[in-house]
């Protein structure tokens, strides 16, 4: 913990001696406090750190590479994603999470395909933070998903991009057999910059759930800036009557 309160460059040197040593507990702590002080010529030391046999020592590396800003720190965390430790790989997943890098959209996406809950979650929450429109199809397949809760955070995900292309699957996902599945649909097609989850969101309001039909009369609110609250009928009406404006015109 002292060690961590050194901020000084001069520091750094003598940690990547200590760093070097054969006790694990000093190691670790050195580990820490290279993270805390956040110089740059600590990335290499502490990749290369990154292949010791302890996974309490490369969970630690982990935790210091992500408080460092470098460009070459998420290719090391990407790698740990392989890692045959269950806390090593969360832990960098946690880290990807943090880091909001562009360069990291690709291995996360790969993510949404692995069997494990918890990483595809995981991988889904990383990306809906980086929200790179590179992740949009991947997120459409797991919106998808066996799982409910990975298809609503997909979808959820999704809606923070905000992109043309998921107005269809978005729209599917308002069959889903899952409550939350559907609200987060609703609420997802809710924040598109256009009228083209009209149509969707009329249907949405024969929901069988009262939140799911509230939200979709919100959603259209604010979408078109008309209000007939859950009114079906009055939003098909209003509906029929833009057709007709529209092809009334020349």
């Amino acid at each position: 913990e002292a060690l961590g309160q050194i901020r000084a460059g001069q520091a750094v040197e003598p940690l990547f001696v200590i760093l070097k040593g054969n006790n694990p507990d000093t190691r670790k702590a050195v580990i820490q406090a290279l993270g805390q002080i956040k110089d740059r010529r600590a990335i290499e030391p502490l990749i290369a750190a990154q292949k010791d046999p302890d996974p309490d020592i490369r969970e630690a590396v982990i935790r210091a590479l992500s408080q460092i800003n470098d460009p070459r720190v998420p290719a090391p965390l990407i790698s740990a994603l392989n890692d045959n430790d269950a806390r090593v790989r969360n832990s960098a997943l946690r880290a990807l999470k943090s880091i909001k890098d562009p360069q990291v959209v690709d291995p996360l996406a790969a993510l949404l395909k692995n069997p494990e809950i918890p990483i595809r979650i995981g991988a889904i929450q990383a990306l809906s933070q980086i929200r790179d429109p590179r992740s949009v199809d991947p997120l459409i397949a797991a919106s998808k998903d066996k799982n409910p809760a990975v298809r609503q955070l997909a979808i959820q995900a999704l809606g923070q991009i905000v992109d043309e292309r998921i107005v269809g699957p978005l729209s599917a996902a308002l069959e889903d057999p899952d409550q939350n599945v559907r609200l987060a649909a609703v609420r997802a097609l809710g924040k598109m910059g256009s009228l083209a989850p009209v149509e969707a969101l009329i249907a949405a309001l024969g929901d069988r759930r009262e939140i799911v039909r509230v939200e979709a009369g919100w959603a259209l609110k604010r979408l078109t800036r008309e209000d007939f609250g859950t009114d079906q009928e009055r939003w098909k009406l209003w509906r029929n009557s833009k057709r007709k404006t529209a092809a009334a015109k020349p």
